[in-house]
């Protein structure tokens, strides 16, 4: 049993695995042949095997969950259901029992009456132990027992009772719930019906569902497991038990934790149902294959001995049963909607629960399904969830061959969607501030009202959004808009008020790339790293004498952007690479529709340039004001601030300076500030502070930060938090939470635009590795971005590898650039080994001298 020591660690890694481990019995529901009856008689059976071998009771436990795990990842059909569960049976036994103890492949054939070959029982096991990812232990509903009672000198018939509940469980679908709630709940009612005059409290809303659920099956209860708890009278106690219950015409009144109300959306989670049969059916997945002698599949010699189906297809099944079925053909690309009543959902070969489409992409030769897998909540949004993506699939839709072209272009893909943060809610508007959600006022489906330099796969979801558009086919909620971005949700107390803090950054998808590959501006007024960053604070309050609570949201938007003029550095291996600046008359039209779009959108714009004043920024300075005073226009207000001869050698408080020029712009209007018992917002921000440095990131970060903390301490005075003489700097604990959260921000903005975490972080976070970040950007600038970019351009439809071009990609460089990181990191060896392996020589005579 566990060590005392190591009791509470052990028993919280239980309680993770539990979870990880855990079947799904939703995904069982879609088996095609395997009804829920017959589950209760392949528990009989084993019951029976695992008695007549003497065998530990965690095996049972343990056979029945990685069946249910295996049936809840692939499709069994009725023949191998027993097979399934000897094979289990097997590998528990492997895992749990003494070697002499195992069953033989002939005992498990004999069992089966000689149904199965000996070599199937292999053959099964290895189904198994590959679908399972070889993750076979499991914390079962014994063990949690054996772990609450063995150190409270629990009566033996209470544990045996308790146990005889554990394996109820086994036999009902609405059981199989976390081990530790079915322990809990076995141990509660085992006390209750040998105790009853004793009072017991239960732990979580989990146990009391399973307390529930167990008063359902007492009355159906398998011939088997009564006959093998026989010795303590089980049959009698559970009747008198139910007469005791029945003679007061009320079941258990149980204390019950509150549950918070389960908010569903209609697009939040799908079971996606695929025909394996071109190419990709391999011998870990069940169905009408190809059969061996032992009558299981075996994997396809070529692409033509696959198509056994005329129809392929991905089926989408809502969890709700009131919706309809989304189908797509994997021959032919076409969508379809179905109502679930007038469709036969055909075999298939895999399950998954998927939370999402992200879209279908066309490479060289074949289209691809992207699907969520993966998805880690992040906070609420005014009861509005919010997701962070952390995995995804991409499926081809017809298998074909993949030339070494297509696997690179499926490479990019997969590095985008792996090194990008994505985060997308099915009931929140994502792309939109709070303002333009407010001011927009419409309940159109949100990928119509998304705002569309935000709405990150627009490009992938464009065959959804032309069905739904040609032919009116309500497939509305299964276009899910995901921002390229950072959210942080934060909440603190401060003088006894509570408040939600959040942070959300968006990322354009209009000329996007790395920092080198994408700068300036382009024909249509878009400019390189464009991101909106909105500050929100929520905050309810209650009037201690009406009672009544109001809810205030505020707001503050600021944005960032290359400077708007056509202009390029050119990598040449130098850590600053050489700046072209073209003709300024060539940028003003192009500058001009910029602004326009940012007034627009924004209103009046406070620019706020960081670019030196000296060197070879100048340049930059001198084409930017000059195409400010072309434009002249009133709702453009420009301030220059030198950051680097302000704020050189770490002196952040001058800061100030620019702040302080700043102020009488932003007094008014300067925020968005909404009540919630208010018809319309109280205040609407009708400007915005644009603010530049040659990347927008390093010295844009700290400006945007003190920006957002003079908003953040005028707000919370606003609403009579603070008074007039408090800051922000005065509350330790809210001015740490509130660094940190902006010094995220900004690595986040400067890893996915030059790879690194950002510099000058003194400010915001504390003095970090300034040097290190430094070194790691040039080589991430002058060596990986290019395949970087490439992964933008092909996830954002930049590049249509489907369309004859004479560019190839990847990106190639030449043979001298390719092999530079190489001979560097050769001459750093060489240097070190020339430093260390002399003074190594020389300690080994000294010591050879001493012992002479």
């Amino acid at each position: 049993m566990i060590q005392d020591d190591y009791r509470e660690e052990t028993l919280a890694y239980m309680k993770t695995m539990e979870r990880a481990t855990l079947a799904s019995p939703k995904m069982m529901d879609l088996q095609p042949e395997l009804e829920w009856y017959m589950r209760p008689y392949l528990i009989d059976f084993i019951l029976e095997v695992h008695s007549g071998f003497y065998l530990q009771p965690v095996t049972l436990y343990l056979t029945v969950n990685l069946i249910d795990r295996y049936t809840s990842k692939r499709v069994v059909f009725k023949k191998h259901y027993q097979l399934l569960g000897c094979a289990a049976l097997w590998i528990a036994a492997k895992f749990e029992e003494p070697k002499d103890r195992v069953p033989t492949l002939k005992e498990l054939s004999t069992m089966c009456c000689d149904s199965y070959r000996e070599e199937m029982f292999v053959q099964m096991e290895s189904h198994i132990i590959k679908t399972l990812d070889w993750m076979i232990g499991h914390p079962t509903a014994f063990t949690f027992l054996q772990m609450m009672t063995v150190y409270s000198n629990f009566p033996e018939n209470i544990v045996t009772l308790a146990q005889f509940f554990t394996e109820l469980a086994l036999f009902h679908r609405d059981l199989i719930c976390l081990p530790s709630a079915v322990a809990e709940a076995s141990l509660f009612l085992a006390q209750s019906i040998l105790q009853p005059k004793k009072y017991y409290m239960i732990s979580s809303s989990e146990t009391f569902a399973c307390i529930n659920t167990f008063h359902s099956h007492l009355n159906n209860i398998s011939n088997v497991i009564l006959k093998k708890y026989s010795h303590i009278g089980v049959k009698k106690i559970i009747n008198d038990y139910l007469s005791s219950i029945s003679s007061t015409h009320s079941s258990l009144q149980l204390y019950s934790p509150h549950t918070p109300p389960h908010k569903h959306s209609r697009h939040s989670q799908f079971y996606l149902c695929i025909n394996n049969h071109n190419s990709e059916t391999i011998a870990d997945q069940f169905g009408d294959l190809q059969k061996n002698e032992t009558g299981l599949p075996t994997p396809p010699a070529d692409d033509n001995q696959c198509n056994h189906y005329s129809d392929d297809e991905f089926v989408l099944v809502p969890e709700r049963k009131s919706e309809s079925l989304f189908v797509i053909d994997r021959l032919n690309g076409k969508l379809n909607l179905y109502e679930r009543d007038a469709y036969v959902i055909p075999r298939y070969h895999e399950i998954l629960c998927i939370y999402g489409i992200l879209g279908l992409i066309r490479l060289k030769h074949d289209k691809y399904l992207i699907i969520i897998t993966e998805r880690e909540n992040v906070g609420k949004i005014d009861e509005n969830d919010i997701y962070r993506l952390k995995s995804a699939r991409i499926i081809p839709l017809k298998n074909k061959y993949k030339d070494h072209e297509e696997v690179e272009y499926l490479g990019l893909i997969e590095k985008h969607l792996k090194t990008g943060a994505f985060y997308f809610s099915y009931t929140f508007d994502i792309t939109n501030t709070l303002q333009r959600q407010i001011l927009l006022n419409t309940k159109s489906p949100s990928w119509k009202i998304a705002d569309e330099r935000f709405f990150w796969n627009r490009f992938i979801q464009s065959d959804l959004i032309d069905l739904t558009e040609s032919s009116h086919s309500d497939i509305d909620d299964y276009i899910l808009p995901i921002i390229y971005g950072f959210v942080k949700i934060t909440h603190i107390e401060i003088k006894n008020h509570f408040l939600t803090i959040l942070l959300i950054s968006r990322r354009s998808r209009f000329r996007a790339g790395t920092r080198y590959f994408s700068r300036g501006i382009d024909q249509d007024g878009n400019v390189s790293n464009f991101n909106e960053t909105e500050q929100i604070v929520l905050f309810k309050n209650t009037n201690k004498l009406s009672g009544v609570t109001k809810q205030l949201k505020l707001s503050f938007v600021q944005i960032r952007g290359s400077v708007p003029i056509f202009w390029a550095e050119v990598n040449d291996l130098k850590y600053k690479p050489k700046l072209f600046v073209f003709n300024t008359n060539d940028s003003v039209n192009s500058s001009r529709l910029h602004f326009d779009k940012q007034i627009k959108i924004y209103g009046d714009q406070i620019i706020v340039n960081l670019v030196n004043q000296r060197g070879r920024e100048y340049n930059i300075k001198a084409a930017y004001e000059e195409i400010i005073k072309i434009l002249n226009d009133p709702k453009i207000k420009y301030f220059y601030f030198d950051f680097h001869q302000e704020c050189g050698k770490a002196k952040w408080h001058r800061v100030r300076i620019l702040i302080d020029q700043l102020i009488p712009y932003l007094k008014q209007n300067y925020c968005y500030i909404d009540c919630s018992d208010e018809i319309s917002p109280i205040y609407l921000q009708t400007s915005v502070v644009r603010t530049n440095c040659m990347d927008c990131l390093d010295r844009t970060n700290v400006i945007q930060s003190a920006l957002a903390r003079w908003v953040l301490t005028k707000q919370l005075n606003d609403i009579g938090i603070f008074n007039d003489y408090e800051n922000i700097e005065g509350y330790p604990d809210f001015d740490y939470l509130f660094r940190n959260m902006w010094a995220d921000n900004g690595d986040f903005l400067s890893i996915s635009y030059s790879g690194t975490g950002a510099l000058k972080t003194d400010f915001t976070r504390g003095a970090i590795l300034d040097l290190i970040n430094s070194i790691m950007r040039y080589f991430q600038n002058n060596f990986t971005d290019g395949l970087r970019q490439d992964g933008f351009d092909l996830f954002l439809g930049n590049y249509l590898p489907y369309q004859p071009r004479k560019i190839h990609l990847p990106y190639h460089k030449s043979l001298f650039i390719q092999y530079i990181p190489h001979v560097l990191f050769f001459s750093i060896f060489m240097i070190l080994a020339k430093t260390i392996l002399p003074g190594l020589e020389n300690l080994r005579l000294y010591k050879s001298y001493k012992n002479q």
